[in-house]
């Protein structure tokens, strides 16, 4: 009796407060929508709620985790009073048959007329308040497969325009579980579409692949899907607990498995996301790294072994070769590389167990340690959130990291305006920094080694190492003078200085990570680009601005862009270097620096960005792959946001097969900026440091600069007249000959074949006039003048000055 009074007391206090009208407050229990509920979807309804909330798989529900359960499935304010009324034996957890009793003797209560059916004229039951708090999906239980399990809901938010969706994969370590059947209001006032997805499971006889081949094919399918449901197909972003977080991880790391050419028009499409935010999820299957990183304890639920065939962890252990290959194309960090989308981790648990919370391992944040530090090496950006005394939380939330993705919406670690300013302020850096001897290196002549004092970087002294080298001059007399900047896998190179020496200009070329021009010794610890660390490094290049979650202060770019504007200014301090005849070039990352430098230091005399631009979240090729919802670099980072700012003549400085800078994401970056310009797309120029400094278009360029303060060759004016053109260059050079440059194909314009033909071209004095038709299926097309040197040149390449790169929009 006694009993019975704590469940009638359960079902007042925790379910009453729903006062759910007629049959809305069952419709969550009924799966065949007949209006009335069942003792069988009842129970379902309660075992999938049992199962979502058993996190770590045993079969028991700790407090907490009954919590959570009550806390997502009814408007309970007291759900700790039906706890202690399901846990019978008084064990502090509440079994899977104590509670089955529970919802038994519930139901029971529930049904006033006793036909074994709960309707609208029974008692309140426990529900979650669909009216007002709840929504059905928009498309329930849709095939995105062809298996039974593969099924689908969505819930469209309308919507002008096509806007993201974010995917849920369930979790039950890929043996059990159910797809979300309802939605709460205020998740879809977000502003993106939502979907979750069954999948075969364990239990059901499946094995893997086909929980990984399932998750991957729903992505495919949203895409299929995307016209219909109004789907933005570039705004995906998949997210789920546990075995759902793993999916969810090997989904956003796994390469494209679109096959355009299959007969299954979903096969089609990419399976890639933008981004994948999980909870207790794991990051490798491993047996070995599990056993050794986290404890054999984790063995103790089946996930790391069931899903494979395996019987106990020790029979895939022992028969490892059998399933080697299998579980490590399931574990999330076999798929990691360079141009992975963003990842945000987050485990409820401690990092040590056992716990009141955790009898093993499965969601162990030690999981999440092991996949961040690979991230960090691949310069991908991954979150970690789990609670440690000290330790402190990442600075974007779950929920803000999913709206930066699919809603561009800045967090509040993203205050874009203050970033900006805070980049701006290095073009402030005028003092000249303090100069120190590199006293292991020998000098070259004039050329010295030496350091000088940078930015601090998370509260160190920073130093960068660099090579000066000043032409001797008379008394009286100024030279001109160059900052260099090397690309990914330089440094300081000495022999860049001598060549810029021997055309009269003064030279630093610096190592902007930290680095020397030395190879390391063997066993000591280097750079990805192998040369030597020093004492006063300051951060190192994450790939692709893979640092951007970090504090603008402690971004590579932010310290590379400083140490070049602290060597304009330690030039400046120098009696023999005319300060007004100063420029800048780099080449590849070093070109990106460029770019971005010239619109926050204007002092610059001119500026030679080579291969290196802008507008890389557009580019088709890794760059854009990974940038195209960091918003940081759009907002913050992107030259083209800066380049308005650079009124000193530039010289872009390439070649059409860039596969890492393409033609247009260079167009638009020259564009953008304000001052006068000259465009060289150099034939066959490959991409390197090499190939930019021994050829003499760099040279002549700034020769023309500091003698007349214009390029040697500049585009004027530009007429179309369907496929017919007419182009105006101002020259000081004789032109040797023009040709027309085009290309029929479409894609990375590295990945194009271009045609070279020879252009009709007339010359008076300063004047160029080039004339012409394009022909009519090209795509991109521009002339190409060649001139000699007067820099002697001893392989007589002569020199290029480009017109502007044209893309013809069929």
């Amino acid at each position: 009796m006694k009993d019975m009074k704590k469940i009638v007391f359960c079902i007042i206090l925790t379910l009453t407060l729903l006062k759910a009208d007629g049959a809305d407050g069952l419709v969550i229990f009924d799966a065949n929508r007949d209006l009335k509920v069942s003792k069988e979807e009842y129970n379902d309804f309660w075992q999938r709620q049992f199962t979502r909330s058993d996190l770590d798989q045993d079969q028991q529900l700790t407090k907490k985790e009954w919590g959570g359960m009550m806390g997502e499935a009814t408007s309970a304010s007291n759900p700790k009073a039906a706890f202690y009324s399901c846990d019978k034996d008084n064990n502090q957890t509440v079994s899977l048959a104590e509670h089955k009793q529970f919802r038994l003797q519930e139901f029971t209560q529930s049904d006033k007329n006793k036909d074994d059916f709960l309707n609208s004229h029974d008692s309140p039951v426990p529900s979650r308040r669909l009216a007002g708090n709840q929504v059905l999906p928009s498309y329930q239980d849709v095939n995105y497969g062809n298996h039974e399990s593969q099924l689908m809901n969505f819930w469209q938010v309308e919507s002008d325009a096509p806007i993201g969706v974010l995917l849920n994969i369930h979790g039950g370590g890929w043996m059990g579980g159910k797809k979300q059947e309802t939605q709460r209001q205020l998740e879809l006032k977000r502003g993106f579409h939502h979907a979750a997805i069954t999948y075969p499971l364990v239990n059901q006889g499946a094995q893997q692949p086909a929980m990984l081949d399932s998750a991957l094919r729903a992505v495919q399918f949203l895409r299929f899907k995307a016209i219909e449901w109004n789907i933005d197909p570039k705004r995906i972003v998949v997210t789920g607990g546990s075995a759902g977080g793993c999916s969810s991880l090997l989904v956003a790391l796994h390469d494209d498995i679109a096959d355009t050419n299959n007969q299954d028009p979903v096969k089609r499409f990419s399976s890639r996301v933008i981004g994948a935010s999980v909870a207790g999820a794991q990051t490798t299957l491993d047996p070995f790294v599990i056993k050794e990183r986290i404890g054999p304890e984790t063995f103790g639920n089946p996930m790391p072994y069931q899903p494979f065939g395996a019987e106990t962890a020790e029979d895939l252990m022992e028969n490892w070769a059998q399933y080697k290959d299998m579980v490590s194309r399931c574990s999330p960090i076999s798929h990691l590389s360079a141009d992975d989308p963003p990842l945000y981790l987050f485990y409820n648990v401690n990092r040590e167990f056992p716990t009141p919370d955790s009898k093993n391992g499965i969601h162990s944040p030690i999981f999440g340690e092991i996949l961040q530090k690979a991230c960090q090496e691949k310069g991908v950006i991954c979150h970690l959130e789990y609670w440690e005394k000290d330790r402190a939380k990442p600075k974007v939330s779950s929920k803000e990291f999913i709206e930066s993705l699919l809603l561009d919406k800045p967090t509040a670690a993203q205050d874009f305006s203050a970033m900006r300013a805070e980049v701006a302020a290095l073009g402030d850096l005028t003092d000249a920094p303090v100069v120190y001897p590199a006293e292991t290196f020998e000098s070259d002549g004039v050329i010295k080694p030496i350091f000088y004092q940078a930015l601090p970087y998370q509260g160190k002294e920073t130093r960068v190492f660099a090579w000066l080298g000043i032409p001797e001059v008379s008394a009286g007399q100024k030279v001109p003078a160059v900052v260099l900047v090397h690309g990914g896998g330089g440094t300081a190179f000495k022999e860049w200085v001598k060549l810029w020496n021997q055309q009269g200009f003064a030279a630093i070329s610096i190592a902007v990570e930290g680095q020397i021009d030395q190879k390391p010794k063997k066993g000591e610890k280097a750079p990805r680009q192998h040369w030597q660390y020093h004492p006063w490094s300051g951060p190192q290049r994450m790939m692709i601005y893979g640092d951007t979650a970090e504090p603008i202060k402690d971004q590579w770019m932010y310290h590379a862009v400083a140490d070049t504007v602290l060597a304009n200014s330690l030039l400046r301090s120098d009696p023999k270097i005319d300060t007004e005849k100063i420029g800048l070039m780099g080449i590849s990352w070093g070109g990106v620096i460029t770019s971005t430098a010239i619109g926050i230091d204007n002092r610059f005399a001119f500026a030679i960005p080579t291969y290196g631009c802008g507008d890389l979240a557009n580019a088709e090729n890794m760059y854009g792959d990974t940038l195209a919802n960091n918003a940081i670099y759009r907002q913050v980072w992107d030259p083209l946001s800066w380049l308005e700012r650079a009124s000193m003549p530039s010289l872009w400085y390439s070649w059409t097969g860039d596969t890492h800078f393409p033609m247009d994401c260079l167009s638009r970056s020259y564009q953008a900026a304000s001052g006068k310009r000259l465009v060289s797309l150099v034939p066959e120029m490959q991409h390197g440091h090499q190939p930019a400094w021994l050829r003499d278009d760099s040279y002549e360029f700034a020769k023309s600069i500091v003698s007349t303060g214009s390029p040697w060759c500049q585009q004027t004016s530009l007429e179309l007249d369907g496929s017919n053109f007419k182009i105006n260059f101002h020259t000081t050079k004789p032109i040797n000959e023009a040709q027309l440059v085009f290309t029929k194909d479409t894609g990375n314009s590295a990945h194009r074949k271009y045609t070279e033909v020879t252009a009709t071209f007339t010359q008076s004095e300063n004047q160029v006039t080039v004339s012409g038709s394009v022909p009519k299926t090209s795509t991109a097309w521009f002339i190409n003048l060649h001139a000699s040197s007067n820099t002697n040149d001893p392989h007589g390449r002569g020199v290029y000055a480009s017109s502007d790169y044209q893309i013809v929009d069929h």
